[in-house]
């Protein structure tokens, strides 16, 4: 059971950042962002924050084109999410690019800075093309605001650093997790899909979901006249409480 969620994209300092623009904007903005595993909010090194604001607008203009944008499914989604913009936007938040729509299903991709971090739109799944950007000064920190919300169903990670990579494996929890790229890890169907926690149930794909939705019968069969635990058998004589002692301590 997939529930999705708000899925993090961190963004370390060693990352490529010309590819991470193309790769976080492309998993953003597919499909006006109403993709379950679409990434939800970014984690960015605050010494990193300008160039990649630059390059990240840059490659949302460029796949903004005439006829490569989607719409939202209906208008009473498209005014959540609107909603979501103008309230942030009430609170502080700043924003980069877009922020509204030519009409009422046509919501531009929109990139918010300076969001409050109990803002609803960073605590409601967004669901839409809206992008929070927070920023860190150390992992760690980017790390405590992951663990500080319900489990994700997908953690993305931008980085070069293989200890960066153990880092976040071994101190985060997610459904999945995809490094270096964006949603590419669904279509890749011999690894294991689904959320933890409040981001979903069990796994699908391949042997995986095989195994999720088959309900597996255990069958036991006494092929030989006499068992061992018969010598356990009610009346509970002394001899028998010997051999129920035994079993207790070494088994």
């Amino acid at each position: 059971l997939e529930l999705g969620g708000k899925s993090p994209v961190i963004v370390e300092k060693t990352a490529d950042l010309d590819a991470t623009a193309k790769r976080v904007a492309w998993g953003k903005f597919f499909n006006d962002g109403q993709v379950c595993i679409a990434p939800d909010y970014l984690l960015v090194d605050e010494s990193i924050r300008a160039p990649f604001i630059e390059k990240l607008k840059a490659q949302i203009e460029a796949m903004s084109a005439e006829g490569s944008r989607g719409v939202i499914v209906n208008e009473r989604h498209a005014h959540r999410i609107q909603g979501l913009v103008d309230g942030a936007v009430r609170d502080g938040a700043e924003v980069l690019a877009g922020g509204s729509g030519p009409d009422a299903r046509g919501l531009a991709p929109t990139v918010l800075a300076n969001v409050r971090p109990d803002a609803p739109v960073m605590r409601e799944e967004i669901f839409g093309p809206v992008l929070p950007l927070l920023t860190f000064r150390n992992l760690d920190d980017a790390l405590r605001e992951i663990d500080a919300r319900e489990k994700p169903l997908v953690l993305y990670l931008f980085t070069k650093s293989r200890r960066v990579i153990e880092d976040v494996l071994a101190k985060t929890r997610a459904g999945g997790t995809a490094i270096n790229h964006t949603m590419l890890h669904f279509y890749q169907l011999n690894l294991p899909f689904g959320g933890i926690g409040n981001s979903g149930v069990g796994k699908g794909h391949g042997f995986f979901g095989f195994e999720a939705f088959s309900n597996a019968r255990g069958v036991l069969e006494q092929r030989l006249p006499f068992s061992t635990i018969e010598l356990m058998f009610p009346p509970y004589t002394k001899l028998k409480q010997k051999f129920i002692d035994l079993t207790l301590r070494w088994f």
